[in-house]
């Protein structure tokens, strides 16, 4: 939640809001990303084979790095979108 908020900071004062895509496997690209300085890291489901387990990886390593993760779903169907947002 504390990167979320600094994102709704940086939004606030009209600053620079970085982010990157990611599709790998590897959770360390997520972090990776955050590490060298990106505010968002983009996790790609609709295009990619994450599953949930790989997903909840990729956004514990942003989160880790720093990062808001935001994960984009493949439809806007809930049992797609609820295993996300729990």
């Amino acid at each position: 939640m504390e990167q979320v908020n600094r994102i709704r900071e940086l939004f606030a004062r009209k600053d620079l809001v970085t982010g990157a895509h990611v599709r790998s496997q590897d959770p360390c690209m997520a972090e990776l990303t955050a590490n060298v300085g990106y505010d968002i890291v983009w996790i790609e489901n609709e295009h990619s084979f994450l599953d949930k387990c790989n997903t909840n990886l990729h956004v514990m390593a942003a989160q880790a790095g720093g990062a808001a993760a935001v994960v984009r779903v493949a439809w806007n169907d809930p049992v797609l979108v609820k295993p996300v947002l729990e």
